[in-house]
């Protein structure tokens, strides 16, 4: 629903006592973090499918109200909201609102320097020890030498590479991060290649409805796409194909060559079940085909199997020595309390194994065609509680 003219007025109030705040600190980093929060009303905020405030109806009554107040803290929002503006209106029409004022009487000083940002480093890599999310970090500082910061945001890996966290830190960010007992290794890149992709992530969850997104992510978006987007020549990361059915087969073959799967294949079933966890890690590119985390084990055991395969008894009482045989496989390199995290989620959900994949319930539309079912197809039907 959009905004009254109430509701614009009464955001704008609150808007400009906290820009009189903002400007009291003379800080360009706290009035850009400030606008990208101000920006969040023109934003839908998941699960809402709706802005606060609309860009076509109340967007340019906000910009003529700070035009019309004309002062100090007036002048800092709207030229902060030209640096960090989102939707792209919102810094087209704040910068416009901003020239004007400018003709009148002149920014302080500490705010000619908002958006005036360098990038003097970059880094990418696993945010954690399994590779479940990626984290991208760019560093700048202002072109006065003022306010070094570094802005970072996580990707979801199991979610297809969707933006789900991202905030601004201090430069000693990534000291503490080294530090951190559960971190992933990050290592130096272009700047380009993370500017890349973080507006890569972005684009692609904006297209997605309904993300959980943390509150820093929805609090700090604006900001941190305005950095990514201060970065010269941003690529855009390149979709990895699936591995090959090639590597799949050497990767099968490594497998029951191991230590770990000695004796495993003498039991009826295994190579059933084996199949199918090959098909699961198989659609995956060829750096991930041994990506197994706990969230990983429960994806396979409690969403895929159920989903999609049509398995024999003897397959899903082999699934047991299978995945515990692949856990001691894949996570061998990985630390011990991380080995025994993936080994105490394997416990957990394969007890629930038989249950959920002979449950018609659980069964995707393929599985229930596969199975003579009658289709499930309530979900395309509209929900009766949702009609005017």
């Amino acid at each position: 629903m959009l905004a009254s003219r109430h509701g614009v007025d009464g955001y704008f109030q609150t808007a400009i006592a906290d820009a009189a705040a903002v400007t009291r600190k003379a800080s360009p980093l706290q009035a850009e973090l400030w606008a990208s929060l101000l920006t969040s009303a023109w934003l839908p905020e998941p699960p809402a499918t709706e802005p606060l405030l609309s860009v076509d109806d109340d967007l340019p009554g906000f910009i003529a109200r700070a035009v019309a107040r004309g002062d100090a803290a007036a002048h800092v929002m709207l030229a902060a909201l030209a640096v960090v503006g989102a939707p792209e209106e919102v810094a087209e029409q704040a910068a416009r609102g901003a020239e004007q004022l400018a003709a009148g009487a002149a920014l302080p000083e500490w705010a000619s320097w908002l958006g005036r940002v360098h990038c003097d480093g970059a880094w990418s890599g696993p945010a954690d020890l399994y590779g479940d999310q990626d984290m991208d970090v760019l560093s700048f500082g202002y072109d006065n030498a003022a306010e070094p910061h570094v802005v970072a945001m996580l990707t979801d890996n199991l979610n297809g590479g969707l933006a789900v966290h991202a905030f601004t830190e201090d430069p000693m960010f990534l000291d503490r991060w080294r530090e951190h007992p559960g971190a992933g290794q990050l290592r130096p890149v272009p700047p380009g290649e993370a500017a890349g992709r973080i507006l890569a992530a972005f684009e692609l969850t904006d297209h997605v409805v309904g993300v959980p997104l943390s509150e820093e992510l929805v609090d700090e978006r604006s900001f941190v796409l305005a950095r990514a987007r201060a970065v010269r020549d941003p690529v855009r990361p390149q979709i990895a194909e699936p591995a090959s059915d090639d590597m799949c087969t050497a990767l099968a073959n490594r497998f029951w060559e191991s230590p770990y799967a000695a004796g495993v294949d003498d039991e009826d079933g295994a190579e059933e079940a084996f199949g199918l966890l090959l098909d699961f890690v198989g659609g995956w590119p060829e750096d991930r085909l041994l990506w197994w985390s706990p969230n990983r084990v429960s994806m396979f055991l409690t969403h895929w199997l159920p989903r999609k395969a049509i398995m024999s008894d003897q397959a899903v009482r082999a699934m047991t020595r299978v995945v515990a045989a692949w856990t001691n496989f894949a996570a061998a390199d990985l630390p011990e309390p991380a080995r025994a995290a993936v080994i105490r989620q394997v416990e957990e959900d394969l007890p629930k194994l038989r249950e959920l994949v002979n449950d018609p319930a659980q069964a995707g539309l393929a599985k229930q065609i596969a199975l003579g079912l009658e289709p499930d197809m309530s979900y395309l039907r509209p929900d009766p509680s949702t009609r005017g």
